[in-house]
């Protein structure tokens, strides 16, 4: 899926967002340790659709969040701005791991 939308995200915003994102993150990470029998991964990427689509005063994440297991995360697309200020189609990946966007750069 690729985000069609550029909310102004680059290495220093993205990296902004994880830190606010991060009690939920870890919340929900700690829930899904004692849960994961019973529960479907993919209800855990509401809370983050719900989370970027207020953040961001859109619905544009909605059904654009994926779910990760081990580590539990959260990935979706989006336009990164690279250091060189080109834009990019990214996918934004955070985790209890990490976070980190793989930009897509076409030549």
């Amino acid at each position: 899926m690729e985000m069609t939308k550029d909310f102004g995200l680059n290495f220093a915003t993205a990296r902004s967002l994880y830190h606010e994102m991060e009690d939920l993150l870890f919340n929900l990470a700690d829930r899904w340790e004692d849960e994961y029998e019973y529960e479907d991964i993919k209800g855990y990427a509401v809370p983050f659709e719900k989370f970027l689509n207020k953040k961001f005063d859109t619905d544009a994440f909605t059904k654009q969040v994926t779910m990760t297991k081990k580590p539990f995360g959260i990935e979706f697309p989006t336009i990164y701005t690279l250091k060189d200020g080109r834009k990019a189609n990214a996918k934004v990946v955070f985790n209890t791991d990490e976070w980190k966007a793989v930009a897509q750069v076409s030549a």
